[in-house]
């Protein structure tokens, strides 16, 4: 075949496949509101069904990018890929009383063989999507389920024969089929279809004209941009990587243009990029694996974590003055001119620029999650049925505005037709992107439930519990201690949904058997599972901020850590002054006190890290700065601690 001919072709399959993925994708959206207006279904059918839908549609999005690269074997392994969640759905779904009745009674062959092929295809695609590291864990999960007799110590158990694992694995709609799927399905969904919403109708522009805008007033702009930027679009995506990744490829060469120092700019971003995943008021993916584990309203969760991402978002502020600062002459400033601005336009991430002001558009998503936090906490609506209502607002008030826009800003007049094409075009946007997303993070949390309905069978979490426990004896400190560096641990190389639920599974329940509250145990595991973004030698965030960067990853480590050492310090306040993150309206005087208290000595920590200038380059010397610095750290201590045998 010649070769205009072939490319033709190619082009052509590309087109055939993008249409199935818009039409697998309006599918899959259309069942989530219909079982959110009927549950006329079972919800772990429905579940079933929506990790099927996912299966599908990430196969579909990389046969896209197999064949449009030219790549045949991954064309066709994902074809193939592609097939088998469409037998297994199918197969599934059919098979659904009988998987459900085989707990009394006995699982059948065709069981057996399913749940085989659940477990490759959900395996293969989390090694697809997220690498090795936590494809390697859920291995390690069943070989330890297999080998537990071998096993020495507290880790000893009776063991799982290669069948048992298979059916707490999916045939009991458990594991890859149980709780974390389904919460995935109903919890989940709606939220990453209204993030793709929002970036289809130019959500994201409006973010970082916004932020821009901001950062022509400050001194220190465009390193500043970093962090408003990363506080609103980490709130949405909730991966530290995919922020680092979204936001980095804007701000990071900025700032290296700007005269920051590549180490320092690509510290900014990771940093900044982790911790916007803890801003209410949908702090991504983990929050409603929070609530679920620990029965509450998603709105408590946001509630509770207002005053702690202050404080972390005040902290990471103060530590990016100073850093940018330390790269500027006397009488310079990074503030942003008119061409930056103007350079916001050609950002891939901008799919529509209106002429509409940035923060008159902006109120369009304003009013949709503002409606999204009246549903949750005073109407008390299932979050699958507020979140439903919310994207269903979102498209109307995104008409709305669109055609305010043309009508009043660009003083257009397109027909009718036209601009119903615009608008579908926007929308279309706004679905594939969250139907992309909610794919890769549905097929994430199916190996997720695996490994930790595994390890609960084993009873795992419980010898976990019993050893640090054993280890740290009577003192509390301790046990905090070895529970944030395992947590770390546990959490490298992982994205923040599987290393929140590893962590809170093995090493909440420590803590809350030496009398701490759930809420606080499991908000201090999730802070750490988010720190372990930026923790080397496994810091997923600074290895893709330092490749965007071109800076030395190690270099950009020991930055990254100067203006992140206040916030492995902060989780502590959720056992020593739990008010800090009490849901309770009538605790949030007394909270914010506390808040305001940390907040304090925090701040003379990441002073005493990061300050540069007057009084540090009229000290005498090199020992007169550390003493200085190193005072400063000691009376940020002091302030942190002392009022805690008050408490």
């Amino acid at each position: 075949m010649h070769p205009l001919e072939m490319t033709n072709k190619t082009e052509e399959i590309s087109v055939y496949v993008q249409q199935l993925i818009i039409l697998i994708s309006i599918v899959l959206w259309s069942v989530m509101f219909w079982y959110g207006s009927t549950y006329s279904i079972p919800q772990a059918l429905y579940g079933v069904f929506f990790l099927g839908g996912s299966v599908i549609i990430y196969s579909l999005f990389e046969l896209k990018n197999a064949i449009e690269d030219n790549v045949q074997y991954r064309s066709l392994l994902m074809a193939t890929l592609g097939v088998a969640g469409v037998i297994i759905t199918v197969l599934s779904y059919v098979e659904y009383e009988n998987m459900l009745n085989s707990r009394a009674t006995s699982p059948e062959t065709i069981h057996y063989a399913l749940a085989l092929c659940v477990i490759f295809v959900v395996l293969y695609l989390t090694y697809d999507a997220f690498g090795s590291i936590f494809s390697i864990i859920v291995i390690l999960t069943f070989l330890y389920a297999y080998f537990g007799p071998y096993f020495p110590g507290v880790f000893f158990h009776t063991g799982m024969s290669e069948y048992r694992i298979l059916e707490v694995s999916v045939i009991n709609m458990a594991g890859m089929y149980g709780r974390l799927t389904q919460v995935g399905a109903t919890m989940v969904a709606p939220f990453l279809l209204f993030a793709g919403l929002i970036k289809g109708f130019g959500g994201f522009g409006v973010m970082l004209g916004f932020s821009t805008w901001i950062a022509k007033y400050l001194r220190t702009g465009i390193a500043q941009m970093a962090t408003i930027m990363s506080m609103a679009v980490g709130s949405i995506s909730g991966s530290a990587a995919a922020n680092t990744s979204i936001t980095g490829s804007f701000t990071i060469p900025l700032m290296n243009e700007s005269g920051i120092d590549r180490e320092k700019s690509a510290a900014i971003e990771s940093v900044s990029s982790s911790g916007g995943q803890i801003l209410p008021p949908v702090m991504g993916v983990a929050a409603f694996l929070m609530a679920d584990l620990l029965a509450l309203p998603i709105f408590a969760i946001f509630t509770a974590a207002l005053i702690p991402a202050i404080v972390y978002y005040v902290i990471v502020a103060n530590g990016v003055r100073w850093t940018a600062i330390s790269c500027l002459n006397d009488g310079e400033s990074l503030e942003v001119n008119e061409e930056t601005a103007t350079n916001i336009d050609d950002h891939p991430m901008v799919t529509f620029v209106p002429e509409m002001p940035s923060l008159l558009y902006g109120t369009q998503f304003l009013l949709a999650v503002a409606y999204l936090l009246y549903s949750l906490g005073v109407e008390r609506q299932p979050v699958l049925i507020a979140g439903n209502r919310t994207v269903a607002l979102s498209i109307i008030l995104g008409i709305i505005y669109i055609s305010v826009d043309k009508l009043y800003f660009k003083n257009e007049q397109p027909g009718i037709k036209e601009s119903i094409l615009n608008i579908l075009s926007l929308v279309k946007l706004g679905i594939i992107d969250g139907a992309k997303t909610t794919a890769g993070i549905m097929i994430i949390l199916a190996s997720i439930g695996a490994v930790i309905d595994i390890l609960l069978t084993t009873g795992f979490p419980t010898m976990m519990s019993l050893m640090l426990s054993d280890i740290a004896g009577d003192s509390l400190f301790i046990l905090l201690i070895m529970t944030m560096v395992t947590a770390i641990i546990l959490g490298m190389g992982m994205p923040t949904p599987a290393a929140y639920l590893i962590v809170a599974i093995l090493l909440a329940p420590s803590l809350t058997q030496a009398g701490i509250a759930e809420l606080n145990a499991h908000f201090f595991v999730f802070y750490y599972a988010i720190l372990s973004a930026i923790t080397p030698p496994i810091a997923v965030g600074i290895i893709i901020s330092s490749s965007i960067s071109s800076s030395n990853f190690w270099r950009t480590s020991l930055e990254a850590l100067k203006l992140a050492i206040p916030l492995f310090i902060l989780p502590f306040s959720f056992i020593y002054y739990p008010k800090i993150i009490s849901p309770e309206a009538s605790s949030y005087l007394l909270g914010s006190l506390y808040g305001a208290l940390v907040l304090s000595a925090l701040l003379t920590i990441s002073y005493g890290l990061n300050a540069s200038g007057v009084p540090f380059t009229d000290l005498s010397n090199r020992k007169h700065m550390f003493t200085y610095k190193g005072a400063l750290l000691a009376v940020g201590i002091f302030i942190l601690s002392v009022p805690i045998v008050f408490v």
